[in-house]
């Protein structure tokens, strides 16, 4: 009986303590998103276009930025630059772990210059495409 009555202390004493602290509730485990992708001819020191653009000179360094949220432990992110039949131009891979928040920058320049025309970046996230860019190089 004794060792009853203790247990039941035991366990009154546990639930009162409960009581008075409540439990925090579960982070929520946001998964990886892509929000946006912006082109434009700079980026500043956190990654973002300065000044998103569709068009540009042939001696243009062109940027692609991939705005996501969310986290993952690994994104393998590619873009692919396309010419206007199609062909790949250049393509490049980057492994990424955002932990929220996060800009992924791609870029590209052409030595010679790039040809006036049409052309168009598309980007993947763990395969699965999230954006097709289409922009132009215009001459001077």
């Amino acid at each position: 009986m004794a060792f009853r009555i203790r247990s039941l202390a035991v366990l009154a004493a546990c639930a009162l303590a409960a009581c008075g602290k409540e439990a925090e509730p579960p982070k929520p485990q946001i998964g990886f998103r892509v929000q946006s992708v912006d082109l434009g001819k700079s980026v500043g020191a956190n990654k973002k276009v300065l000044k998103p653009a569709t068009t540009f000179a042939p001696r243009d360094t062109i940027y692609a930025v991939v705005n996501s949220i969310g986290t993952s432990q690994r994104v393998t992110m590619v873009a692919t630059w396309l010419d206007a039949k199609g062909g790949t131009l250049a393509e490049y891979t980057q492994l990424v772990a955002p932990t929220g928040p996060a800009a992924t920058e791609f870029h590209v320049v052409h030595a010679k210059g790039f040809p006036v025309g049409k052309y168009a970046v598309t980007l993947t996230a763990n395969g699965t495409p999230v954006a097709n860019k289409p922009f132009e190089v215009k001459g001077k």
